[in-house]
């Protein structure tokens, strides 16, 4: 059993600090423990004032506050949107295009005036020349793949350099 010991202090603070007590749902002995053990813990005089500027703080947590919605912004921008377009895409590709481009526009591609000379001018047998075209389009076909996917129907991709293929859409024009 713990022993008691009296402390003399005003009658004044005594009804404030029993009415304290009361109020903090605690003993009197307890309060008093748990402000002691307070003031160590954060090394709090009751002498000196708070140098807290509230203010100051609330001002510095609202700057805060703004610089993470900016961030979050900044997240929603550069990779929330366009991976919920690619999303919307792989569920509805006609919706590919709705869906506003954020990429920049290539530069036309400029017409080289073709060397291949049409059949006719080259004196080339017809059977011949449908056995050019013939190989063309076997090779055209053999860089079709298939991409099977998850959600959406399932695409034939072409996996041929933008040069190539211009180089054959010239070819087959001389035809």
């Amino acid at each position: 059993m713990s022993t008691f010991s009296t402390i003399s202090i005003k009658v004044e603070t005594a009804k404030r600090f029993r009415t304290f007590s009361k109020e903090t749902g605690g003993s009197n002995t307890e309060v008093l423990e748990l402000m002691l053990e307070y003031f160590h813990k954060y090394q709090i005089s009751p002498r000196h004032k708070a140098k807290i500027d509230l203010p100051a703080l609330d001002e510095k947590i609202q700057k805060r506050l703004n610089a993470i919605v900016a961030i979050i912004k900044e997240i929603e921008k550069t990779q929330t949107q366009p991976t919920l377009a690619m999303l919307q895409l792989l569920f509805d590709p006609a919706q590919a295009t709705s869906i506003p481009s954020s990429r920049i526009p290539l530069p036309p591609v400029k017409e080289i005036s073709s060397p291949v000379k049409p059949v006719r001018e080259r004196n080339i047998p017809v059977d011949r020349a449908q056995e050019e075209i013939k190989k063309d389009l076997e090779y055209i076909l053999s860089k079709v793949i298939l991409d099977k996917r998850t959600f959406g129907p399932d695409k034939y991709i072409l996996e041929m350099e933008g040069e190539e293929l211009e180089r054959m859409k010239r070819k087959l024009k001389a035809y």
